[in-house]
This record gives C-alpha cells, structure tokens and sequence, in this order.
C-alpha cells in the first residue's frame, strides 16, 4: 500500500518546498496548495501550488502525520530520521548501505 500510494502522487505537479506536504495523512495526495515565496527575476513573488519536502511525503506514503501526536511522539523529518537511525534508533536504523565501516 505504500508503493501504491507513493505512485498515486505521480504527475500531480507536485514541488519542492521544504517544510511542507505530511500534515494530513488521509488526504489523496501529500500536500494541500499553499503559498511559498520564490524568488523570480531576483524578487520574491507568492506562488501558490502543492508544495511537499521529502519527509513529509514519505510521512503520507506511510499513512501518519509528520507532526508528533498521540499515537507516534516524534517529528518526521530528514535530521530526526538520520539522528535516531544513527542512535537510539526508537524509530528508524541503518541499512548496511548508509553504514561506514
């Protein structure tokens, strides 16, 4: 179901914005359209699209909030992912990949 969900979100004109994308878990896609300031011609200009960051759409693809909440107490994010899989790993652990002998 992950899989499937992760590839629901092709071609939706999903971008980049970091910070944004994993809050609502049951929605159909990962994000909900928002404004983010982007620079054009070097001015900063509202753009108002469907903006997502890398944790928040793996949050969505596995179905839970990147928000700490009752159930899970911990922020999803690429820095607590990476702190925990090379800690306490309350979460998350390294693959023999990402391991440095």
């Amino acid at each position: 179901m992950t899989l499937e969900r992760a590839r629901s979100a092709i071609d939706k004109g999903i971008r980049y914005g970091l910070g944004f994308g994993g809050y609502h878990p049951t929605d159909p896609l990962p994000c909900r359209k928002a404004f983010k300031s982007v620079k054009k011609a070097g001015i900063p200009v509202p753009v108002r699209a469907l903006w997502c960051d890398c944790s928040g759409f793996v949050s969505w693809c596995l179905g839970r909030s990147r928000k700490p909440g009752a159930d899970f107490k911990y922020w999803l994010s690429t820095d607590s992912i990476w702190s925990d899989a090379t800690g306490k790993q309350r979460t998350a652990c390294t693959t023999r990949a990402t391991r440095r002998s």
